[in-house]
């Protein structure tokens, strides 16, 4: 049989064990850190490629509608043209048809 003072002796020793080998792991804190560290490059890959891919998009959408702009001015300047061809003079520019409204008329919309 084991005696009572071996086996406290063999649990010291595997306390003692179970303290180094668990003062030799990082903490915590210092794991964590370091996945921070790893991983923030990644992040700011991320970003990037968002912040491109948003100024892409952006310049597609100014292009189309510059490029809607112009034909709009060019159909609106070929009318012009065929008016004052056909009856000869054009109407005046209509920058902006203003719209009834009707809470300003009073009406109840329902």
């Amino acid at each position: 049989m084991i005696s009572m003072e071996s086996s406290m002796a063999e649990m010291k020793d595997m306390m003692n064990q179970m303290m180094k080998h668990s003062k030799s792991q990082p903490s915590i804190q210092k794991i964590a850190n370091e996945l921070w560290k790893s991983v923030q490059p990644i992040i700011q890959a991320q970003r990037n490629l968002a912040d491109i891919n948003h100024n892409t998009h952006i310049e597609l959408i100014r292009n189309m509608i510059e490029s809607k702009f112009k034909v709009t001015q060019a159909d609106i300047k070929a009318l012009r043209e065929h008016l004052v061809k056909t009856n000869g003079s054009a109407p005046a520019t209509v920058l902006q048809e203003e719209v009834e409204d009707d809470a300003k008329r009073g009406r109840m919309i329902s």
